[in-house]
């Protein structure tokens, strides 16, 4: 079983063994606030998609065998389901409206993705006039 709570900005996914009633695990991602966290929140998210075996429902490698049974279609479909929720979860009520029409966790990812790397590589382009500003003046 797992719970999802939000505090404080932060996603905290808890892992519980449902027979045993001990705690399994623990992750903690803070949101995705905008350009100033993609960064990191990107790298962060990765990992706890690829943790979570489902990063390739992000990347687009994972594939359902045309003669999947319903039962291997059940599950390809919840962990997509899976993937999509962990990303809609991370982000910020503000930055929501990026991903509110996307239907699959890799539309989603894209989404963010081709908005806040267009903004950090102009940030970068920003900071790096500024530098080498700085070091001709010198």
């Amino acid at each position: 079983m797992h719970v999802i709570d939000t505090v404080d900005g932060k996603t905290d996914l808890h892992y519980y063994s449902v027979m045993a009633g001990s705690f399994e695990e623990k992750w903690s991602v803070e949101k995705l606030e905008g350009a100033e966290n993609w960064s990191t929140w990107k790298f962060q998210m990765k990992h706890l998609l690829l943790a979570k075996g489902l990063w390739n429902f992000v990347d687009g490698t994972a594939e359902l065998a045309e003669d999947a049974d319903d039962q291997a279609q059940a599950e390809y479909n919840q962990k997509m389901q899976k993937a999509f929720s962990t990303i809609v979860l991370a982000v910020s009520t503000k930055q929501l409206y990026l991903i509110t029409s996307a239907e699959s966790p890799q539309e989603a990812w894209e989404a963010l993705r081709v908005n806040f790397e267009r903004d950090t590589l102009a940030n970068n382009a920003v900071f790096e006039k500024a530098v080498f500003s700085h070091s001709d003046e010198g």
